[in-house]
């Protein structure tokens, strides 16, 4: 079996196992597979095995991007980066593909050596259809209108404890409008401009479980840290890197806050 496929249906019963108990695969598992233990592992562990994963889906990302290029420099850019948090937010539904819809005599075949690859199979089929999801939606990209009418007075001499240096107030049409937002925008601008609670509850929860993530978000540690820090702690939160929490606050600080 390709050392990746264990480890990813690793990742996707540990995930899973923390939201519920009904994990155990099939009876159906062929001689030579051993079943993986449901216990919840620690988030570091979760974390180091996602952090073997990422590069190959990085990878695959651009040997996706490669076959389309759909996609202008910049969002390319941010879908190979946050390419590992589209995948684990979609990790435990490797598990029921694996085990569900795969033959028993299919995973035995796999698990020998030099067997397929299944997590790359199952990794390039999401990670391909998460891209031509990219290229409808900046297609159909309105052109952005400002949140509120306060220049970004964004002041590094601030106090670090200071909530936010930046003052809007969304209209009922400007909340009604986040809808249509890309998930990854919205939490990283509402939370990075520290007005999250601004966001209609209904639409902050469907940003959440598009992104695969629980609540109560941000989490105290994003809303504890100082203000250096906070990037740093959103991008933890949301398995990003820290260049993609980079690259889409300062496109949409300019783009929404200006």
């Amino acid at each position: 079996m390709s050392r990746l496929t264990p480890i990813a249906l690793t990742v996707a019963r540990a995930k899973r196992a923390g939201v519920a108990s009904t994990t155990d695969p099939p009876a159906d598992l062929g001689a030579t597979e051993v079943a993986l233990p449901v216990a919840v592992m620690p988030k570091r562990d979760v974390n180091a095995a996602m952090e073997v994963l990422a590069p190959f889906v990085r990878e695959t990302a651009q040997r996706i991007h490669g076959r389309y290029f759909a996609l202008k420099r910049q969002t390319a850019q941010d879908f190979v980066q946050m390419a590992p948090a589209l995948i684990w937010s979609r990790i435990e539904h490797f598990a029921d593909w694996y085990y569900q819809e795969l033959p028993a005599e299919v995973r035995a075949e796999g698990a020998r050596d030099g067997g397929k690859d299944f997590f790359a199979a199952w990794c390039y089929r999401e990670l391909n259809f998460r891209y031509l999801d990219f290229g409808r939606a900046a297609k159909a990209e309105p052109k952005a209108q400002a949140l509120g009418d306060a220049p970004d007075v964004a002041d590094h001499r601030a106090p670090i404890d200071q909530p936010s240096v930046y003052d809007f107030a969304l209209s009922p049409e400007q909340a009604d409008a986040l809808k249509g937002w890309d998930p990854l925008d919205g939490v990283i601008l509402f939370c990075l401009a520290g007005h999250w609670s601004q966001v209609p509850p209904a639409v902050w929860e469907a940003w959440l479980d598009e992104l695969g993530l629980g609540g109560p978000f941000p989490p105290a540690e994003f809303v504890d840290a100082p203000r250096p820090k906070k990037r740093l702690r959103l991008a933890e939160a949301l398995h990003v890197s820290r260049d993609v929490i980079f690259q889409r606050w300062h496109r949409l600080k300019k783009k929404y806050l200006a």
